[in-house]
């Protein structure tokens, strides 16, 4: 007794192609899915290595501003140092003038 099969061999090769052709899309669609995953994961560090650069140069940055604001303050300081002695010694200056004059 022959065994009848419902396919002849060109209809069974013809669906066999269709199925290899099948999963010849998917594999592509895999190794796409992995490429762009790969490709947000570079993009992640990337942006990672950037925002540490931006913190760093913010930190420098503030730390300038604050060593720029201590100078500023002590320059200021240094001046009303140099006002106050110069009026001290101006101060002293006329009265050892007007002294003088007066005997």
């Amino acid at each position: 007794m022959a065994c009848s099969i419902p396919h002849s061999d060109d209809e069974i090769q013809a669906l066999v192609q269709k199925q290899i052709d099948e999963d010849m899309v998917h594999q592509k669609a895999i190794l796409d899915l992995a490429l762009q995953f790969d490709n947000a994961c570079t993009t992640k560090e990337d942006l990672r290595k950037a925002y540490e650069k931006y913190e760093e140069a913010l930190r420098e940055t503030l730390k300038e501003q604050t060593m720029d604001k201590k100078a500023r303050e002590e320059k200021i300081k240094q001046k009303q140092a140099d006002d106050d002695e110069y009026f001290m010694e101006f101060w002293v200056m006329r009265i050892d003038s007007d002294y003088e004059s007066s005997n």
